[in-house]
């Protein structure tokens, strides 16, 4: 295969619909601090400052597809799930506002809340964003890890919802929790081809590139835009959700995904073998369930603001960068290494009170300075 520009890959989107509000290329930069710490070159790529407000992050990219595809096929709604604190309804919800779409999040309660008293956080925002809400609240005890009861409810909330809306001749358009739709699986080429880029000024290429892994829709786009760029790196994908039989998710649905998006622009295919040496899921660093809270995690966000002035949240970013220090210690990672991480964003839930962090963080935060 070819090693494709950046003006190659812009060519091979022209087509594709898309609605653009939010400030690309997000940022990229050094982490100096970390970085003279450690002895690695760790640089993080932005994409909580993707826009359009402060609350932006990994599925805004994914959005710009989705709701472009939902404009051009004139869509009266757009429905999508989650749990309570969903950072991609909130990021749905706002561009929904932007182009006249009623936006609808069927929310399930995964963290055993109940009714909230107070609405707080991403549902705080959702609600000043006028997202028609519906929360489904939980049935099972509250230390049972199996989530999957909450979710088929869920959905079948969504489509009692979408059966009525259709009924009344209306158009609704369906979007899968973290916005994983298939308009949206394209869009993480686009972000590879910026991180390739702007790791020129430092280096010829970078050699890992850590996210947050959870629903897979970004790890199909970065597959395919490290072959289309011709890069050696490593993408390491750390779980924030439980992979494996009878869950949500699989490794099948990322290999599943890359076939697809070489099949949508005509591109040789690599070989499955080759596909799967791509897919590196690591989930040794996602605690008891998606959103728990990890003591790994809770130091990674004590660190990464206190050394670099940098937010984390305790669902994704503190525990993939947790992740990411972890290989750094324990020398997976060589000293001298250049390393992207990416930032997918979640600073709203920080706002949603004490039951998000573990213990060890809230005794750090509210401790008395003598």
């Amino acid at each position: 295969m070819k090693k494709y520009s950046s003006e190659d890959i812009a060519e091979l989107f022209k087509d594709i619909p898309k609605v653009e509000k939010a400030f690309y290329p997000t940022p990229f930069h050094k982490l100096e601090n970390i970085s003279k710490k450690y002895g690695v070159n760790v640089f993080i790529k932005r994409e909580d400052m993707s826009g359009p407000s402060s609350f932006g992050g990994n599925k805004v990219r994914k959005i710009e597809y989705i709701v472009g595809e939902a404009v051009k096929e004139n869509v009266d709604a757009i429905i999508t799930m989650g749990g309570y604190q969903s950072n991609a309804s909130v990021q749905l919800s706002q561009y929904c506002n932007l182009f006249g779409i009623h936006s609808i999040a069927v929310l399930g309660d995964n963290h055993n809340e109940g009714i909230p008293k107070e609405r707080k956080g991403n549902l705080l925002l959702n609600s000043l964003l006028g997202t028609e809400i519906h929360l489904i609240v939980r049935k099972e005890a509250p230390d049972d890890p199996n989530l999957n009861p909450l979710w088929e409810e869920v959905k079948n909330k969504i489509k009692k919802i979408m059966a009525d809306y259709e009924a009344k001749g209306k158009k609704i358009m369906y979007v899968p929790v973290g916005c994983t739709h298939p308009s949206g699986w394209v869009s993480y080429i686009r972000c590879f081809d910026e991180i390739y880029e702007q790791i020129q000024p430092y280096a010829n290429d970078v050699d890992y590139i850590f996210h947050a892994n959870g629903s897979a829709g970004s790890l199909p786009g970065f597959i395919v835009g490290k072959a289309l760029k011709g890069s050696d790196c490593k993408i390491c994908s750390i779980n924030n959700r439980r992979y494996g039989p009878g869950e949500q998710v699989s490794e099948q649905d990322i290999f599943d995904r890359v076939k697809y998006l070489y099949e949508k622009f005509n591109l040789e295919c690599p070989t499955d073998d080759e596909i799967w040496a791509e897919i590196n899921i690591d989930q040794n660093y996602l605690g008891e369930k998606y959103g728990a809270p990890t003591d790994e995690g809770a130091d990674a966000m004590r660190e990464a603001a206190e050394m670099e002035g940098l937010f984390l949240d305790p669902v994704y970013t503190g525990k993939s960068f947790s992740g990411l220090l972890s290989y750094i210690k324990t020398g997976k990672i060589p000293k001298g290494s250049n390393v992207a991480y990416v930032h997918t964003g979640g600073t709203g839930g920080l706002f949603n009170g004490y039951h998000v962090f573990n213990q060890k963080t809230i005794d750090f935060i509210t401790r008395e300075h003598k």
